[in-house]
């Protein structure tokens, strides 16, 4: 009888342990879920700004994109972080024989110098005009012809030869300021006979719609060949123009 008893609560003492485990693993799976579900409410509170702020910016974007207009001061501030747009750029060596007026062996002054220059092409950006088509998003845009912007003699290239001999000659420095003159004379002929007009007409468009790309997101670019064209444009543009109902009035 004692055996069957303390089997009993042997049976019992088991039953109820288990119970127990069953309990606390159940609690414990609970918390588990209540913690995920708290830190998965902290995470969407703390979100949820940023995920509101972004979609309310992209709205705005998309506003922006949609309805802003551009105007000839914007596009010509982008344009003026340079003066001058230089499209092409020659490196050059020439010859100058200078030969002053004085008279021989008593003051005249004759040598040779040599010299390395740069010259450089490009268009004047104030010389670059608008006519924007904000109803057909079109910016047309005229560049005026490439010009010698730069003619720069280097001063560490320059080389004298054949000094001739003068007794009382004192112009010197004079005369050295006339041969580099005579250079840059020299060079920018030289460089428009190569053709660097040509070569800076080529790249002038592609050097200014780069710059303006960034500011005229949702315009398409195109260029006219004269003044007188983009003028045409701009009034055919000034009578398209949508006219204010009464109504606004």
């Amino acid at each position: 009888m004692k055996a069957i008893t303390e089997t009993t609560r042997r049976n019992s003492g088991s039953s109820s342990k288990k119970q127990n485990t069953t309990l606390k693993r159940i609690l414990l799976i609970l918390v588990i879920f209540v913690l995920v579900l708290v830190i998965g409410a902290i995470a969407f509170f703390v979100s949820m700004p940023f995920i509101v702020e972004s979609k309310v910016q992209k709205q705005l974007d998309s506003l922006v994109t949609k309805e802003a207009t551009l105007t000839s001061e914007v596009l010509m501030s982008k344009l003026e972080s340079s003066s001058e747009l230089v499209t092409s750029k020659m490196n050059m060596v020439g010859v100058v024989e200078y030969d002053d007026a004085g008279v021989p062996v008593l003051s005249k002054g004759d040598f040779v110098m040599i010299y390395k220059a740069t010259v450089k092409a490009g268009i004047d950006v104030k010389n670059v005009k608008f006519a924007i088509d904000d109803q057909s998003r079109i910016v047309y845009i005229y560049v005026p012809d490439a010009q010698v912007l730069d003619v720069k003699v280097l001063p560490d290239s320059v080389k004298y030869y054949n000094k001739g001999y003068a007794l009382f000659n004192n112009d010197s420095h004079e005369d050295a300021v006339k041969a580099q003159q005579q250079a840059e004379d020299d060079a920018k002929k030289e460089a428009l006979e190569t053709g660097i007009i040509d070569v800076a007409d080529s790249q002038s468009e592609t050097l200014v719609k780069g710059i303006l790309s960034s500011v005229t997101d949702g315009y398409e670019m195109k260029f006219v060949r004269s003044e007188a064209s983009l003028k045409a444009k701009a009034e055919e543009i000034e009578k398209n123009k949508p006219q204010p109902s009464t109504a606004d009035n």
